[in-house]
C-alpha cells in the first residue's frame, strides 16, 4: 500500500507539476536537502521515468488501454490522450530519384565545407583579414554555462 500512496503523489497535470518543482525547489534552496545528493536522485528518478516512457510494451499496454475507450482522443485522470502514429520515417534509398540523389550529395558536400570553416573560425583567435575581399573577419562569438553534470552509475 506504501508504494500506491508514492506513486500517487506523482503529478498528473500542469499546475501539480509546477507545484511539486516548486516545493523540490524550496527543499534544495533551504538546505533541507543537501544539493548534490538532490540532484542525483532527480537525475536517476528521471533516468527511470525516461526508460518506463520509451518501453515498447508499456507503449503497447497504453495503446491497447486506450483503444478500449473507442475515441482517438480522450480525458481522464486530469490529462488529455490522444492515439496517433508518431515517429514516421520514409526511406528514399530505393526511390531510385536521381535528382534527390545529386542533392543529396551536394548537401553532404555543402555540410563538410560549413564544418571546415566553422573549425578554421573557431581556431581564430583575434580578426583576421579574408585573402580575397580584405574585410576583416572575427573570430565567433562564444558562450557557455558552468554546470554540474550528473552520470548514473
Amino acid at each position: 500500500m506504501k508504494e500506491i500512496k508514492l506513486f500517487n503523489k506523482i503529478p498528473t497535470n500542469k499546475k501539480e507539476v509546477s507545484l511539486f518543482a516548486n516545493d523540490l525547489k524550496d527543499l534544495i534552496l533551504s538546505n533541507e536537502v543537501p544539493v548534490l545528493e538532490a540532484l542525483a536522485r532527480i537525475n536517476a528518478f528521471k533516468s527511470a521515468l525516461d526508460k518506463v516512457l520509451k518501453d515498447k510494451e508499456i507503449d503497447q499496454c497504453a495503446v491497447d488501454e486506450a483503444d478500449k475507450y473507442g475515441h482517438k482522443t480522450f480525458d481522464d485522470f486530469g490529462v488529455s490522450f490522444q492515439v496517433k502514429e508518431t515517429g514516421v520515417k520514409y526511406d528514399y534509398a530505393n526511390c531510385g530519384d536521381i535528382e534527390l540523389n545529386d542533392l543529396l550529395l551536394k548537401q553532404a558536400e555543402l555540410t563538410a565545407k560549413i564544418k571546415a570553416r566553422e573549425g578554421y573560425l573557431k581556431k581564430i583567435k583575434e580578426p583576421v583579414p579574408n585573402t580575397e575581399t580584405g574585410e576583416m573577419i572575427n573570430p565567433p562569438a562564444k558562450s557557455s554555462k558552468t554546470k554540474v553534470c550528473i552520470t548514473l552509475k
